[in-house]
């Protein structure tokens, strides 16, 4: 593979402090769209609605993991 862009430190905290804020958000929207499709929507909704919240956590947390770690397996797992 190709080489990727090392990020310096102060890119690495950055990146760790708005996509934490970024899951923060996406659990807060999560719980949101879950509880309007309940109310309002029908099964379709309730259904897409998770899949589509439960993705936007797990990128952000991924995301969030990545940037945090020292360079090593762990990091390199995440990365690719």
């Amino acid at each position: 593979m190709g080489s990727t862009h090392e990020f310096s430190v102060k890119e690495e905290v950055a990146n760790s402090v708005t996509h934490g804020i970024g899951m923060l958000l996406s659990i807060a929207g999560l719980v949101i769209l879950i509880v309007y499709s309940t109310l309002y929507g029908t099964v379709w909704h309730i259904v897409s609605f998770t899949l589509f919240g439960g993705t936007m956590v797990l990128l952000y947390t991924s995301s969030t993991l990545l940037h945090s770690l020292p360079k090593g397996r762990a990091k390199t797992f995440l990365k690719y």
